[in-house]
């Protein structure tokens, strides 16, 4: 550590793979730019870990044993004076409960960062505790969209424009760039011009993966020669059931699913079009991934994707919960490359301007100085 760095420590309740586990990569990654040493904790010795170590980290393993564990909190609070930190950075809902019940009492600044619906019951009395809680003293709650920051304020009404922030996530425009790749359809075995659709983000309910797969078979029924390919860890009983499902309408040679990939820019390099067939999304990583790489994005009002995609302009929006009118969608991407290809370059245009991973580590480096300078 510098002499002038400051030490923000970071913990999460998941090891990943995973969105928010990404994102929490690539912020300890960044700060060091910005004169801050982050001290990385993580619950398990797993992907997320293996990255850390990657990046030139040393993660610490510190894992709640039950619901709430109160030696669990007390662990943090010894950590974070052992390492004479000055910020803690949380994500998710456990760990942001945690980090605060460890600062109680203290001058830390916890910052708690949500990255989605899904998971958070906001109609439990425990939960809204919970979010009171986070919400005092100096601490911020960070959105990564305003429609999550407004869902939440809305069930919360005690949070506001005092204690929540929205910093967007940001991805690698280098890594995530134009530029076709054809071993993806290589390894698929697919010939030269396949019409080639895909969808990234791990097999789990909210991504409606069976809405897309009810979408594909329209698709098919116009363009018999397109293929799918859904990328992303698999939750084993779902899998099951979309496989199912993929047999009844007849697309078990049509739709790949590739599982977990650590190559998704290059995968995103051999699409022809992006499809996000979500019910609910707090921001959509992959999303912003496929633009970046100058591809035509249809992806479904589901929260995070309407502050992303400009209708008509870098993308389209659908509604959610409607495979055929996610289908028209992708099949207006493909009757028309040149469509395509416009929505592509600006859909990269935009993401540079607003979702590059300079501008959010920046935005995150720039909320810690404004709570260390209210000491």
């Amino acid at each position: 550590m510098s002499p002038r760095s400051r030490r923000a420590l970071h913990l999460i309740d998941s090891g990943g793979p995973g969105g928010a586990e990404t994102i929490y990569l690539q912020i300890v990654s960044g700060l060091r730019q910005h004169s801050w040493d982050p001290i990385p904790v993580v619950p398990a010795d797993d992907w997320l870990a293996e990255g850390l170590r990657a990046a030139g980290f040393r993660p610490r393993i510190l894992d709640a044993r039950r619901s709430f564990d109160i030696g669990h909190a007390l662990q943090v609070r010894r950590l974070a004076r052992r390492e004479n930190v000055s910020v803690v950075q949380t994500h998710l809902l456990g760990a942001a409960t945690y980090a605060t019940v460890a600062c109680w009492g203290t001058p830390l600044p916890v910052v708690s960062t949500f990255h989605g619906m899904a998971d958070i019951h906001l109609g439990q009395g425990r939960t809204q505790a919970k979010l009171r809680l986070l919400g005092r003293g100096r601490n911020r709650l960070v959105f990564v969209s305003e429609p999550l920051r407004a869902h939440f304020v809305s069930a919360q009404r005690r949070l506001g424009s005092a204690t929540t922030e929205v910093i967007p996530n940001g991805v690698d425009c280098e890594v995530y760039s134009p530029g076709r790749d054809a071993s993806l359809r290589a390894e698929l075995r697919l010939p030269e011009g396949t019409p080639l659709i895909g969808a990234v983000g791990n097999v789990r309910p909210p991504k409606a993966y069976d809405n897309l797969l009810r979408a594909f078979s329209f698709v098919r029924a116009t363009v018999p020669d397109a293929h799918l390919v859904i990328v992303g860890q698999p939750l084993a009983g779902l899998y099951q059931d979309l496989l199912h499902l993929r047999e009844a309408l007849g697309l078990t040679h049509a739709v790949t699913f590739l599982g977990f990939r650590e190559d998704v820019a290059r995968i995103l390099k051999g699409l022809d079009l992006f499809v996000l067939s979500s019910r609910t999304e707090g921001f959509s990583l992959a999303t912003v991934q496929a633009m970046a790489t100058g591809l035509m994005v249809v992806a479904t009002r589901s929260g995070g994707p309407e502050g992303i995609v400009e209708p008509g302009v870098s993308g389209m929006l659908v509604a959610p919960d409607d495979p055929k009118g996610l289908s028209d969608g992708i099949l207006g991407g493909l009757r028309s490359p040149s469509m395509r290809a416009m929505l592509g370059r600006r859909a990269r245009q935009r993401v540079v301007r607003q979702f590059s991973l300079a501008a959010m580590v920046g935005r995150y480096a720039a909320l810690y100085e404004r709570l260390v300078r209210t000491d």
